[in-house]
């Protein structure tokens, strides 16, 4: 560790310089280092959250469907916080560009129809399985389809993109090229859905967000477009296309 004043190497053990006596002030990490560790403690976090849910069995009631998405949140706001300042100029909807959004929201209409469809087939023709309805959940509600698209759109839109294409997106394109980050965000959200077979859809979606979070280095694009996809999905199932 070297002296800021006399400038001598020390040893790491040491807190005051064995040339001079000053103390030495242990200098920070640097940002390679930074976003690494940024990186790791986040989306293990984050995994250990999904996997709880995933191996532990809880009663699949809409209550504790809306507890879920609140503890996920949370865990992605208290991040958020810490990096506020990096990603509040990602979150500015201003020079949007509407035709854009429109193409997007479209095409992502017609994917959740293949792919509500595709699934359907592969349950039933492939895994001899019914393909269990996000909307079943919340029947028993007084608001079933405004609480099924609010926990399965609004929710995922807003904190998912955040987590993903929002903080560790900004960590890792620190360190690596935007390519890269694209995929390696993309491999990680697929990753956290816990869903081998879901993996044929998950991914190219998660790479069209992050391509588009790259290309306008905004969020919004991406939360609407999650947004659209799933809620698409909600009402696919509701209405019965």
């Amino acid at each position: 560790m070297k002296c800021r004043k006399c400038q001598i190497e020390n040893s790491k053990a040491y807190s005051y310089c064995s040339n001079c006596g000053s103390k030495i002030f242990i200098e920070p990490l640097d940002n390679y280092e930074v976003s690494v560790k940024k990186t790791k403690i986040f989306f293990f976090i984050l995994l250990g959250y999904i996997a709880l849910l995933n191996f532990l069995k809880f009663n699949s009631t809409y209550v504790i469907s809306l507890i879920k998405d609140l503890i996920f949140a949370l865990i992605v706001v208290v991040f958020l916080i810490f990096n506020f300042k990096s990603l509040i100029e990602n979150l500015k909807p201003t020079n949007l560009n509407f035709k854009v959004l429109i193409i997007i929201s479209l095409s992502l209409c017609a994917f959740a129809f293949l792919v509500t469809h595709f699934a359907d087939f592969l349950n039933q023709s492939v895994f001899n399985t019914n393909n269990s309805s996000y909307y079943e959940h919340y029947k028993e509600s007084a608001f079933p389809l405004l609480l099924c698209i609010i926990s399965i759109g609004v929710f995922p839109a807003i904190f998912e993109e955040i987590a993903f294409r929002g903080i560790l997106f900004n960590d890792l394109k620190n360190i690596m090229h935007v390519n890269a980050t694209i995929i390696i965000t993309t491999f990680l959200f697929t990753i956290l859905h816990f869903s081998f077979i879901s993996f044929l859809w998950i991914f190219p979606i998660g790479f069209l967000f992050g391509y588009l979070r790259s290309k306008y280095d905004n969020l919004i694009y991406g939360i609407i477009g999650h947004f659209v996809y799933n809620s698409s999905i909600v009402l696919i199932e509701y209405f019965n296309f």
